[in-house]
């Protein structure tokens, strides 16, 4: 064999992926990032779709930092990930987004409830939120990774997971425990264009159907004239009877947010956060709670009503400090 043939023997393939400076990795622990339920959800999708051997060295491959650029839009995870050749795989998984039609009757419901669109524009995700969807025939969260497409360069047939793809998807799960919200921009409509479609519907309604606006009226006392405030400087603060006195059951009222239809619409026409829709949770949430505490009270009360009478007084007038 000549000199020339013997210095061009091709040189045997790294057994070791190429380390890569700065590249994106799992900084948690898997079982941190476990505990989303968003990053749940997805992380099954991971285990059912790829054998053993691939999503253990498509983990590693996460947790070292193979990964050059992540990056989510319509429809695919794109990301380059890093091997043992010198050019970096082009990984994606793509999902189909949902189509506009449907996504105009998700805002309609989202309308409807005001819950789930406050906590979106707070950035959370309810874990209820598939109940938005699936009255509609549709799902935000994929059930299978038979829904899902993988493209990598690899050299793997289309369709199958290869590690590239498998830490992808890990990283893409650690994305949704910090932004659940990605899921929208996977599924065609980012929290941006959300809001503002949300926007420009209660805009539209305020128009043409607005908000009925409560106003109570007690018959001889809503048509009484106040006298000027500057009268009553002296007596402001009095009240006709001792507050202890009042009895004010706590209860849902006959008419949901009456402060909030009383208000109207937001003023805050360019604002992300749909105004209305948080304070209505705000109030749903405080309410339900004080309901609960009068409730408890309530019981505790007709508990010490039920006692024999004289029950506890010997405790009561002991003599002993350490009573």
């Amino acid at each position: 064999m000549s000199r020339f043939q013997s210095s061009h023997h091709q040189r045997p393939e790294p057994t070791k992926p190429r380390r890569v400076r700065g590249g994106l990795k799992l900084n948690k622990p898997l079982e941190n990032i476990a505990t989303s339920w968003a990053a749940s959800r997805w992380l099954r999708i991971i285990e059912d779709a790829a054998t053993g051997d691939t999503i253990t060295t498509g983990l590693e491959y996460a947790q070292l930092g193979q990964t050059r650029s992540l990056s989510v839009r319509e429809g695919a995870i794109e990301a380059s990930v890093q091997g043992r050749r010198a050019r970096a795989y082009a990984t994606s998984i793509h999902l189909e987004p949902i189509d506009d039609a449907t996504w105009d009757r998700v805002e309609e419901a989202l309308l409807d409830g005001a819950s789930h669109a406050a906590r979106l524009a707070a950035g959370e995700l309810q874990a209820n939120i598939e109940d938005v969807f699936a009255p509609l025939g549709t799902r935000l969260f994929p059930l299978s990774h038979d829904e899902l497409r993988i493209d990598c360069d690899c050299g793997k047939d289309d369709g199958v997971w290869c590690k590239h793809a498998v830490a992808t998807a890990y990283l893409f799960a650690q994305r949704l425990m910090d932004e659940p919200l990605a899921m929208l921009t996977l599924r065609g409509c980012p929290m941006d264009e959300l809001s503002e479609r949300l926007r420009s519907r209660r805009a539209v309604s305020g128009q043409e159907d607005a908000v009925p606006v409560y106003s109570p009226h007690l018959a001889g006392l809503a048509d009484q004239q106040d006298p000027p405030l500057e009268d009553l400087l002296e007596t402001f603060w009095d009240t006709p009877m001792p507050l202890d006195d009042l009895d004010i059951p706590i209860e849902a009222g006959e008419v949901d947010h009456p402060l909030l239809r009383r208000l109207g619409q937001t003023p805050f026409s360019e604002s992300r956060f749909p105004m209305v829709g948080l304070l209505a949770t705000c109030y749903d949430l405080i309410g339900e709670r004080a309901r609960q505490i009068s409730e408890r009270d309530a019981g505790d009360e007709d508990a010490r009503d039920d006692e024999p009478e004289g029950f506890g007084d010997d405790v009561l007038d002991s003599d002993d400090p350490n009573s």
